[in-house]
C-alpha cells in the first residue's frame, strides 16, 4: 500500500460527504470502509467466498483491519504506515452480512502506535489482530536511523532463475487443466453422470477464479507437489520456493 494516505483520506472524504465525488480504483473499491462512530467502520465493498473456501478470504479481513486502523490514526497533518500485523482468524465469515470494525487505541507515540482491530458479524467476534504503525516522517534519534529494509531470499533473474513469466499460463488455464487430471484420476471409468458433475465443479472454478481482481500467471507445476527439486526436498516446507506472476486487471491507484 506504497504512498496510500493520501488514498487513505480520499475514500474517507467520500464517507463523509456524499457530494464529494471520487473515481475508486479497484484496490480502493475492495478496500472501502464506512465510518459509523468513534474508531468503528462498516464494510461497504462486495464480500465473497473464494471457490472451494467455507469463509471469506483471510486476506480481505487483514487488508481491511490494517484499513482500518490507518483510518482511525491517520490525520492531515501526519500519516502512519504498517510495520507489522498479527492476525488470529477466530470463526469463518459469511459473504451475506456486513462486517463491523472497532479499533483500540493500544500505545500512542510520537514515531509508533499500537492497534487493536477487531472485526464483528452478526454480532460475533469472527477476527482480532493487532498491528503497530510507523509515522512516515520520523521524529527525535529515530529520524536518522538508515533505511533496514532487505531481502531474504534475492529477486530472481527473469531468463536464468526464472522464465519469462508471460511465457506461463493464466490462473483459469492452468486450473482447467489441474482440473482434468483430477478428473481423471477421480473418475477412470468414465462415468457420464460423474463426468457432468466435475464439469460443473470446474466451471465453478473456472468463474471464481476470472471474478477475482487480479490476473495470475502461474507455472506449470504449481499444482503438481511431486515437482519438487532434490535440493529443495532437504528444506522445510516454508522454505521451498514457488514463484509466480500477478497484476491487476485494472489500475489498482487512479
Amino acid at each position: 500500500m506504497t504512498n496510500s494516505s493520501n488514498n487513505v483520506n480520499n475514500i474517507t472524504d467520500n464517507n463523509n460527504n456524499n457530494d464529494t465525488q471520487i473515481i475508486l480504483s479497484t484496490i480502493e473499491k475492495q478496500m472501502k470502509l464506512e465510518k459509523i462512530g468513534e474508531n468503528k467502520y462498516k464494510s461497504v465493498s462486495k464480500l465473497k467466498i473464494p471457490f472451494g473456501g467455507r469463509g471469506l478470504f483471510g486476506g480481505q479481513l487483514a487488508g481491511q483491519s490494517l484499513y482500518a486502523a490507518l483510518l482511525s490514526t491517520n490525520t492531515p497533518d501526519k500519516y502512519w504506515k504498517p510495520v507489522s500485523l498479527h492476525c488470529h482468524f477466530l470463526l469463518p465469515a459469511n459473504d451475506k452480512s456486513p462486517l463491523i470494525f472497532h479499533v483500540e487505541n493500544l500505545k500512542e507515540g510520537k514515531n509508533n502506535r499500537s492497534r487493536q482491530i477487531r472485526i464483528f458479524q452478526n454480532d460475533k467476534l469472527i477476527y482480532i489482530a493487532t498491528c503497530l504503525l510507523q509515522a512516515y516522517e520520523l521524529q527525535g534519534s529515530a529520524a536518522n536511523v538508515k533505511g533496514q529494509l532487505y531481502h531474504h531470499i534475492p529477486a530472481p533473474i527473469i531468463g536464468k532463475d526464472i522464465n519469462d513469466p508471460m511465457d506461463n499460463k493464466i490462473q483459469t488455464e492452468l486450473l482447467t487443466e489441474w482440473i482434468k487430471r483430477v478428473k481423471k484420476l477421480k473418475n477412470p471409468e468414465n462415468n457420464k453422470e460423474k463426468n457432468h458433475l466435475i464439469d460443473l465443479k470446474i466451471k465453478d472454478a473456472v468463474k471464481s477464479y476470472d471474478d477475482e481482481p487480479c490476473v495470475w500467471r502461474l507455472p506449470d507445476d504449481m499444482f503438481l507437489l511431486d515437482k519438487v527439486t532434490e535440493s529443495e526436498k532437504l528444506l522445510p516446507v516454508q522454505e521451498r520456493i514457488i514463484r509466480y506472476w500477478s497484476k491487476f486487471k485494472r489500475n489498482v491507484f487512479c
